[in-house]
């Protein structure tokens, strides 16, 4: 099973029942299967939008850069070199396993937070490509994944240092995803479509994997392949709203020259609706009478709180939500906004019989616990070790909470991140 502790979890039968709906969505999002619908066994790559043979390009390159994106680049590369010569193949990303091809090279990053080791590691990529003098009668395939933003790096006017201690800054002020991203795009020389200006005039195809509500490309990994609609002075009102100082001049305009998008393919790979549509099948399949809420989350726990609990009024048994909470972090805890959003739901939960799971589909809830499973024996064992539920939000401490009440749901890393699940289920 991917719930490495699903035993130890499933002590009631709402909580069975909502582990195996996650259980359920986690195997739904298998990038082998998606991959081999679009036409790699037969020299083609089908996107939503086109149809490209293989042996129309003289030279082929593959580059990833984000969470799980290794897994995905080295299916590709597996799939095309024995028949295509591959003059490139670099992907940044968590060093999951070992890959057995020397040609597949894997540079380490890191995230949430960038570092000397992402920087370099693009650099080197962007330096390769730059000295292989990209035609347009070349391809490269660009695999880009939530996380991206993080370990695909190169600062315009702001330097390293500064740009790791603003990213700090924007992680925990409790902006959104969209928020953070206009802003990191006006900070960077690769994000916002300034890596799709690297390589032109040359054929892009980008695999999308969406960790964004909504599902806005432009916004996965800051965009890095996507025209951008946002200026400079969105960056400023961002960084103004939420009381962030930067010298106006350290950002800069990101590209808006439709030639250097006209051959860029930017196709949507995997998103959180396979996920939510799994979990669906399988519930109906229960005979719970389901609704999905909302597929793109976008706010913060405690307004995601107040909805669940309207939601609740409805006449169903189970309700789905899938997106992206935000939480402000105020204490040095430790945690992460799933853990935070069972919290809250738990706070508010009354003499009500409910049953609440929330998960990072990466694995990670920026802890070893991807997200935690709550009830009424949460509030129990809470209160037998005198760790009041209010104390663990004030303070972020959502992961030493769910420690020591044994409620994190445990996977180790996963390879594919669509964004978070959340399952609330009446008794």
């Amino acid at each position: 099973m991917i719930i490495k502790n699903f035993q130890s979890l499933a002590i009631t039968d709402e909580r069975k029942i909502l582990l195996e709906l996650l259980e359920v969505g986690l195997k739904a999002i298998d990038y082998k299967t998606e991959l081999k619908k679009i036409g790699l066994d037969s020299g083609k790559i089908i996107t939503d939008s086109y149809e490209y043979f293989l042996d129309d390009f003289k030279r082929i390159y593959i580059i990833g850069f984000g969470k799980g994106s290794s897994f995905i680049a080295y299916e590709i590369f597996k799939n095309l070199k024995e028949k295509y010569q591959i003059n490139g193949c670099f992907v940044i990303d968590f060093k999951y396993e070992e890959f057995e091809d020397k040609n597949f090279v894997l540079f380490e990053g890191t995230h949430p937070f960038l570092s000397e080791n992402n920087f370099k590691a693009t650099k080197y990529i962007l330096d390769y490509l730059t000295k292989e003098k990209l035609t347009g009668d070349d391809l490269v395939i660009v695999v880009i994944c939530g996380g991206g933003s993080s370990m695909f790096v190169f600062p315009a006017k702001i330097s390293l240092e500064e740009k790791i201690d603003l990213t700090k800054k924007l992680l925990t002020c409790g902006a959104n995803i969209e928020k953070i991203n206009i802003v990191r795009k006006h900070l960077s020389l690769v994000k916002g479509g300034g890596l799709a200006g690297f390589l032109y005039p040359a054929r892009v195809i980008s695999f999308i994997v969406s960790d964004v509500p909504g599902d806005d490309i432009s916004f996965v990994a800051s965009g890095p392949t996507c025209f951008d609609s946002t200026t400079k002075q969105d960056a400023l009102d961002i960084l103004k709203y939420y009381k962030i100082e930067l010298d106006e001049d350290k950002l800069i305009e990101t590209p808006k020259d439709p030639k250097i998008f006209a051959k860029v393919d930017n196709f949507l790979f995997l998103n959180n609706q396979k996920v939510l549509n799994a979990i669906l099948k399988k519930a109906k399949e229960m005979n719970l009478r389901t609704k999905i809420c909302e597929s793109s989350v976008n706010c913060s726990t405690e307004k995601l709180t107040n909805r669940i609990f309207e939601d609740l009024k409805e006449p169903y048994d189970l309700f789905i939500y899938g997106g992206e909470t935000t939480v402000q972090v105020k204490k040095p805890g430790k945690g992460g906004r799933n853990q935070d959003l069972v919290l809250r739901v738990l706070e508010k939960m009354g003499s009500k019989e409910l049953t609440i799971l929330a998960f990072n589909t990466d694995g990670w809830d920026n802890t070893e616990f991807g997200g935690a499973i709550g009830d009424r024996n949460t509030i129990k064992k809470a209160q037998e070790l005198n760790f009041p539920i209010s104390e663990a939000i004030e303070e972020n401490k959502s992961f030493e909470f769910f420690q020591k009440t044994g409620d994190g749901i445990l996977t180790g890393r996963l390879p594919i991140n669509v964004s978070d699940v959340i399952l609330v289920l009446k008794k």
